[in-house]
């Protein structure tokens, strides 16, 4: 993105191209799992969130940090509302902070945790 700041049709492309691929996710017969092995924020959150369950590795953390840059992940939290809720959408918003797997598991926006981010046996018994 820095690299294409001056470039407002590549932005508006890279944008547009994001939110097909979001809406694509949700009208996919399949069921979509996301498996999270690492850090999730902004755009990566509203991914998880679009995905029909989400298994995270023990060491899965999530975000919406624009407030620690002075922006607002309004587009992310659209879908990131719809799975945890109004509230604890809005604290992800207002405080940038990372939540862990197991917080994500207690907001019902994980449906289960693997201790082994390698293997996640529990992405793969629900694929099955």
């Amino acid at each position: 993105m820095r690299a294409h700041s001056d470039d407002k049709a590549w932005q508006q492309q890279l944008f547009s191209d994001c939110n097909r691929m979001m809406i694509k996710l949700t009208e996919l017969p399949q069921p979509v799992i996301a498996r999270v092995h690492g850090i999730a924020t902004a755009a990566g959150c509203q991914l998880v969130s679009m995905c029909d369950l989400t298994v995270a590795s023990e060491d899965a953390r999530f975000a919406l940090p624009g407030v620690n840059v002075g922006v607002f992940c309004s587009t992310p939290a659209v879908g990131v509302v719809r799975n945890v809720g109004r509230k604890r959408a809005m604290e992800m918003l207002l405080t940038g902070e990372l939540y862990d797997a197991q917080t994500a598991l207690a907001w019902a926006w994980s449906t289960g945790w693997s201790r082994r981010a390698g293997s996640m046996p529990r992405s793969r018994a629900l694929s099955s």
